[in-house]
């Protein structure tokens, strides 16, 4: 157990200010869907440790191969370099993933953490040729509302936005790293209620159900996926067969499996039949 817990961002649609779209005090960074990752060499040996403080230290072997100095630690995401977006099932296969660094808190025995980002930042650039193959500096750009929005389109999970004078703080979440999530509206008809409810819920032990949600494919509804909170199913059942408008944060384009959605109302405008496989490109962005 590594007792360090790393610096989290605030959503940005909390934040009590004008975005800081353009201004020279702030960088972008992409935001990845991976497994964060705390990597350090302190003690001799290469360990890596997850948000959580748990050691992963053996799971993914390449990481042992970052030459980087003694007594160096790291902050970065373990992802599915697709395009740079990442994917759940590999993620868990532990397939061909990359070990993209965004900070380094400590490098050859110095504490960096209350040095400004944008030195830091540097830092990571600077010791990008001994991160090795598989590991690399995080991808960052202008913090250019245009850009990001359009990174999302493509299909990434969004943005970070990042202040430059900012220190490295420890274990809290701070309005100095402002988080930008792709966000995505999707027709989709109800098609039962005979999901199970997250255990430990509510409705765990009451005969409670979940509503699943899935698309017209060759002439017959597909299930894709499960939304909304557990219910009684006399009340889940009026919902079957109904179209519902559904917000996520991104589509699985091969199942049409929605990240994070939530119902946000009914439609009784549009047919059922008329609710095909989406794509990001063809979904509302929001």
């Amino acid at each position: 157990m590594l007792d360090f817990k790393p610096m989290l961002a605030e959503d940005v649609e909390h934040y009590d200010g004008k975005p800081p779209w353009g201004s020279a005090g702030w960088m972008a960074e992409l935001k990845y869907d991976g497994i964060r990752l705390i990597w350090t060499n302190e003690g001799g040996s290469p360990r890596y440790y997850a948000r959580s403080g748990n050691e992963h230290t053996g799971r993914y072997p390449f990481l042992a191969d970052l030459a980087l100095p003694p007594n160096t630690m790291l902050d970065g995401e373990l992802v599915v370099p697709k395009g740079m977006s990442s994917d759940a099932c590999a993620l868990v296969n532990r397939g061909e993933l990359v070990y993209a660094v965004f900070d380094v808190l400590k490098m050859d025995g110095h504490d960096l953490s209350r040095q400004p980002f944008d030195l830091r930042r540097q830092v990571v650039e600077e010791i990008g040729g001994l991160l090795g193959p598989r590991a690399m500096p995080s991808l960052t750009f202008e913090p250019k509302e245009e850009i990001a929005r359009q990174l999302m389109a493509e299909g990434q999970e969004g943005v970070i936005l990042k202040r430059k004078m900012a220190p490295y703080q420890e274990g809290r979440r701070s309005w100095d790293w402002l988080k930008v999530k792709a966000s995505f509206e999707v027709d989709a008809v109800i098609v039962d209620c005979d999901s199970p409810p997250t255990r430990g819920s509510l409705g765990d032990n009451n005969g409670w159900v979940v509503l699943s949600y899935g698309y017209q494919v060759n002439g017959q509804f597909v299930r894709a996926g499960s939304v909304g909170s557990s219910e009684p199913r006399e009340i889940q059942q009026a919902k079957v067969g109904r179209v519902a408008v559904i917000k996520c944060n991104g589509i699985n384009p091969e199942t049409g499996a929605l990240r994070h959605p939530r119902i946000l109302r009914f439609r009784s405008d549009k047919p059922a039949g008329e609710c095909a496989l989406p794509t990001m490109s063809g979904a509302k962005t929001k």
